[in-house]
């Protein structure tokens, strides 16, 4: 994991010489989220988004875009982290205004092990409502998500077994969030919004959550937004 930690941010790093980290790291995000959530739900609104950003940049910087992604494919499938949310902080991005900085990984572990450690309570409302929901209303990277993932895995659960309802008021959080669940195949729903006054500004989608009817078995309505 060292290796893959090092190759991205040397790689992140030599595209920032001549840009800003922050819009370097804004951009990789937005067309990692658009490609996936485009994949499954298409929007000419995002689609176009994708492009005016693609546009500023060379084909050699885009082929490091898709090595970013391919490195973090490869980062989660080797093992449950919260990957983009430490590159985040490593690259010292947190923002002082918003007071960012995300929960290292082995405490979110540690906190989903308490959590959901009872594994017949969750079994038992499994057996009748056949899943269960989770709620994560400052959801950052999506690191608490992620353990809850490898926690319920471990006991034998899937995610036919689980969705999640995640939402943040940063954008770039809830981006990350919905790169990584997507790659983990977890069924969930990303709000880009405040939490606390329940305000929307965007929604996304894994496609775990869409391929696999989530929103029926929820009786909730899929938005398409920009």
């Amino acid at each position: 994991m060292k290796a893959l930690y090092k190759e991205f941010d040397s790689i992140f790093m030599n595209m920032a010489r001549y840009r800003s980290r922050w819009e370097v790291f804004s951009d990789f995000l937005s067309m990692a989220s658009i490609s996936f959530l485009n994949a499954v739900l298409f929007s000419r609104d995002r689609e176009d988004k994708y492009m005016a950003i693609a546009s500023r940049y060379s084909s050699e910087e885009l082929d490091q875009f898709a090595k970013l992604i391919a490195i973090t494919i490869l980062a989660l499938d080797r093992q449950h982290c919260d990957f983009l949310g430490e590159a985040f902080m490593r690259n010292n991005l947190g923002s002082d205004y918003k007071g960012q900085f995300f929960t290292p990984y082995h405490i979110s572990l540690f906190m989903a092990q308490i959590s959901f450690g009872n594994t017949k309570e969750i079994e038992r409302v499994v057996s009748q409502k056949g899943h269960i929901s989770i709620s994560e209303p400052a959801c950052g990277a999506g690191g608490m998500i992620i353990a809850t993932d490898e926690v319920l895995r471990s006991a034998g659960f899937s995610s036919d077994n689980f969705w999640v309802q995640a939402q943040d008021v940063d954008l770039m959080a809830c981006q990350m969030c919905h790169i990584q669940l997507t790659i983990l195949n977890i069924p969930a729903k990303i709000i880009w919004g405040n939490t606390l006054s329940l305000e929307t500004c965007d929604v996304f989608y894994t496609p775990a959550y869409i391929l696999d009817d989530w929103h029926n078995r929820i009786n909730e309505s899929v938005v398409i937004a920009a």
